[in-house]
């Protein structure tokens, strides 16, 4: 480890000659021999982790793997505001930013991790900002919680596998999560879990709120005791748009598409509360990723992702499209169907090999049907051509 060889100030300085060099090109292994350093291979990942991460704005020691990892800034801030609290038990804290945004709002905070290199890197990192309210332990989180006393919340972040094909609220967690939660409650009732967003089923009497940045879904976090508000909720950074299930739910009408299209945001969507955007959607379509809602009027929501304006609807064949595309002066397309990495550009320069406009349009590809469209940044120019230029546009020949 970096920082059994290393004083934090030497790794700051290693760390950022590697960084110099990594901007001028050079490669991994002609660093290694320029500068012949001890642990070269994590001081080098500490340096690509500084360069790339978005996640935080402080320059904390974290390596590319714990980067996977590591609680979004803005998350760790939101969680940290909602749970304050006289002393909290971060267990699982990892490298500490979201234990450092607790003890900024916190009087104590108890940090646990049986990761003796993780639990070194969150201790120099709450140095990094002055967070001296965090008492550190490196031990199994499970035992540990076993031998506090007192506590108002316990935090708990467990270890599980990079990936899985299913994620099981009883197999995939290290330590198992009911012993986890059995452990804390000895402590107090108020339990606060991070899960993966993608995990199928919840057996707790919890409140489930889905955390999206930037439209992009990023945290589960599962509230147990006094910490429960709701039933569900979604919560979207940054601006914290909150979206709360109140016990009544009205199904969602399903219709062909209509003018327009929203892409609901993907917390709300899981959180199962697309229904709430408004009286005047209508359902289009959903699958674990993405929710679709369509509707005759242009509305504006924090909640939705992306707006759409309808240009045509036809069969799922390519020269209709096409023919679509071609009129409508397109120079890329956005293909919107399930497809592998490299089908999709495959499929997509074949479109746009024949296209030579300058505009994006935006295709939803499904069984049977596409559905051209425009992508509406914020409010919609009005075209009033436009709906006769549609009524005149050639089809392709079948």
């Amino acid at each position: 480890m970096i920082f059994d060889t290393y004083t934090p100030q030497m790794v700051d300085v290693h760390v950022k000659t590697i960084m110099e060099l990594i901007k001028r090109g050079k490669s991994k292994e002609q660093i290694a021999k320029q500068l012949n350093l001890h642990d070269f291979d994590e001081l080098c990942s500490v340096a690509k982790t500084r360069l790339t991460t978005t996640k935080t704005s402080e320059d904390y020691y974290l390596t590319e793997d714990d980067l996977r990892f590591a609680t979004n800034e803005l998350v760790a801030q939101y969680r940290a505001k909602r749970l304050a609290c006289d002393t909290l038990v971060d267990v699982g804290c990892g490298v500490g930013i979201q234990t450092i945004a607790f003890a900024r709002t916190c009087k104590r905070v108890i940090a646990i991790d049986i990761d003796k290199r993780k639990i070194r890197y969150a201790l120099e990192n709450a140095k990094k900002v002055d967070a001296n309210n965090i008492e550190f332990i490196h031990a199994d989180g499970l035992k540990a919680l076993q031998n506090l006393v007192g506590a108002d919340i316990v935090f708990v972040d467990p270890e599980r596998a990079p990936e899985e094909k299913v994620r099981s609220f009883d197999t995939s967690f290290r330590p198992p999560l009911r012993q986890l939660i059995d452990a804390s409650r000895k402590l107090t009732p108020s339990i606060a879990i991070e899960l993966p967003p993608q995990i199928q089923k919840v057996d707790l009497d919890c409140e489930k709120e889905f955390i999206s940045v930037d439209h992009s879904l990023n945290r589960l976090t599962v509230y147990l005791g006094d910490l429960k508000r709701h039933e569900r909720s979604a919560v979207l950074l940054p601006g914290h748009h909150e979206l709360t299930s109140d016990g009544s739910e009205r199904p969602l009408r399903n219709s062909g598409a209509l003018k327009y299209m929203f892409e609901v945001d993907p917390a709300v969507a899981k959180a199962g509360l697309s229904w709430k955007l408004g009286d005047e959607h209508t359902f289009l379509y959903s699958d674990e990723r993405d929710t679709l809602l369509t509707s005759n009027t242009l509305l504006t929501s924090t909640h939705l992702k992306a707006r759409y304006e309808l240009v045509d609807a036809v069969e799922n064949k390519f020269e209709d499209i096409l023919a679509v595309l071609m009129w409508e002066n397109a120079g890329k397309v956005v293909l919107r169907q399930k497809l592998a990495p490299d089908k999709y550009w495959t499929e997509r320069r074949k479109y746009e090999s024949r296209l030579r406009g300058d505009k994006t349009l935006h295709v939803f590809v499904f069984a049977h049907e596409a559905l051209v469209c425009r992508k509406l940044e914020h409010e919609r120019m009005d075209e009033p051509t436009r709906v006769m230029l549609g009524r005149m546009r050639p089809k392709a020949s079948s």
